[in-house]
């Protein structure tokens, strides 16, 4: 079974400087290499990469929202990680807009109280897949079914 790790920040600096210090950090742990060897950046779709040696590569995604920087790293499989912060957004119409009927329902028949976070749950769920297949929210993703 591969193994998806996830490393998550609330530390200080900029969401790219908190996000370089923890794909480093996966890079030395799955690696077994010292910081020095670890390098990161951008591909020209803006997807990261982290690499180690010259053959040496992990799947790596990032996410940030204000305050958190997540990174999720696999030596074998493509990975996705999404975090978002707590908001009173107009859930309702924004699942109507953008999810499948079934997850709509799903929502609906929530407790008024839990709706946000179960909206999140979904939105985010359907962030982190579509990064693990590199295609983010483009061509449908937010209709992309996840399991609920």
């Amino acid at each position: 079974m591969d193994t998806v790790y996830v490393w998550v920040s609330a530390g200080s600096g900029t969401p790219q400087a908190v996000a370089r210090r923890l794909l480093v950090a996966a890079g030395v742990a799955l690696l077994g290499r010292p910081a020095a060897e670890v390098r990161t950046g951008h591909a020209p779709g803006g997807a990261p990469w982290l690499v180690a040696g010259t053959d040496e590569r992990l799947w790596v995604s990032v996410s940030h929202a204000p305050g958190v920087v997540a990174v999720a790293a696999s030596r074998h499989l493509p990975v996705g990680v999404d975090v978002e912060r707590p908001c009173r957004a107009a859930v309702a119409g924004l699942a109507g807009r953008w999810f499948h009927p079934t997850e709509v329902d799903w929502l609906d028949r929530r407790p008024e109280a839990d709706r946000s976070g179960a909206f999140l749950l979904l939105w985010t769920a359907k962030e982190a897949l579509g990064k693990a297949l590199g295609t983010g929210l483009a061509g449908g993703g937010l209709r992309r079914r996840v399991p609920i």
